[in-house]
């Protein structure tokens, strides 16, 4: 089975092609190279552009292009562009002038201080444990309008903030986000839409695949009581949804979902965070 996949161009030209479900962003752009006719290097890249939210990203060469158009929301102005990204694999090209500077990173700021900066990296890359990478970020909580300067750690299990300075004490730190099943976008107005405090910002965009199943449990609520393995359960008058037994309640499935999302699919029998939102 395949649909019709639109793609523009820099100069605003569209193309349509079909695609498969299978169909990824590296097989699409050799099928652009080719219908083009354009130089072929591997720069071309596919972007996902949401140009009313100013976000964008460049697609992973493995990514299926109908998984990520089938997460669009209906009528929204989201569109695949077709450019060179000369940064696409520069990581892989440069790594050691391009991974994090060693003060960002733990486990370089720990070592032996007379080590040179490319014995970190190859030690960075070739470690078996994951180094955790810290900084400073502005945040900017939902519906809020101040943006506010918070201490970030990235680790194995999840992105964090302190909530007091520069504090690593786990009851200061606030769970994030899990990057393992998020996209990274960039913002291309950040000051103009959102008030950032510089232009150099980005958004996290969690969880489309448990969001499409949200989309399609609603439509199913006047069938059986059952979404999966989740059951909708009634208790004077009003309707909730569990996942075990009623002893943890969820008013809705978007609240079940972000509650999945931050305990990383494990469910017991109470949360072990509440469940929070942070956006732009």
């Amino acid at each position: 089975m395949t649909s019709v996949v639109k793609v523009f161009g820099e100069d605003g030209a569209c193309r349509s092609l079909e695609a498969s479900a299978g169909t990824t962003a590296r097989q699409l752009c050799e099928t652009l190279v080719r219908r083009t006719r354009a130089l072929h290097d591997h720069s071309w890249a596919l972007v996902e552009l949401h140009q009313h939210l100013a976000l964008e990203r460049c697609l992973e060469d493995h990514e299926s292009v109908l998984e990520v158009q089938s997460s669009w929301a209906p009528g929204a102005d989201s569109r695949f562009v077709f450019r060179k990204n000369f940064a696409k694999y520069e990581l892989f090209k440069s790594s050691t002038q391009l991974l994090f500077p060693e003060v960002m990173v733990s486990s370089c700021l720990e070592a032996n201080k007379s080590m040179a900066h490319s014995e970190l990296i190859q030690n960075f890359l070739n470690s078996g444990s994951c180094p955790e990478v810290q900084g400073f970020l502005h945040l900017r909580e939902a519906g809020r309008k101040v943006w506010k300067r918070f201490h970030f750690s990235l680790r194995r299990s999840g992105l964090y903030y302190s909530t007091k300075g520069t504090s690593k004490d786990p009851r200061h730190l606030q769970y994030f986000a899990d990057l393992t099943e998020s996209n990274i976008y960039y913002v291309t107005q950040g000051k103009k839409l959102y008030g950032t405090p510089t232009e150099f910002g980005f958004c996290i965009k969690y969880g489309m695949q448990l969001y499409r199943n949200y989309q399609q449990a609603q439509a199913r609520l006047s069938q059986p009581p059952w979404i999966g393995p989740t059951p909708l359960s009634e208790e004077e008058g009003r309707l909730y949804f569990t996942m075990d037994d009623g002893q943890t309640r969820f008013a809705d499935l978007i609240q079940l979902v972000e509650f999945h999302q931050i305990n990383r699919g494990i469910l017991p029998c109470k949360l072990r965070h509440y469940c929070t939102c942070v956006a732009l």
